[in-house]
């Protein structure tokens, strides 16, 4: 998408998010690259584990 719009455009829709207290795109944009390039530091990964679920006993709960 950014290929397609100007310099200020662009800088007008990341700042369109609200996402920082500030209107400084460099600051903005300092922000954003450090987060998407540092995914180790600022990301953690985690499982969900899965529930069997016992579908007559649930379908009896539900009352269908």
């Amino acid at each position: 998408m950014w290929q397609h719009l100007t310099d200020d455009a662009y800088n007008e829709f990341l700042l369109s998010f609200n996402l920082l207290k500030t209107k400084d795109i460099k600051k903005y944009k300092n922000v954003l690259y450090y987060l998407s390039n540092n995914i180790d530091g600022n990301y953690i990964l985690y499982e969900i584990p899965k529930r069997n679920v016992d579908i007559e006993r649930y379908m009896n709960l539900v009352n269908y």
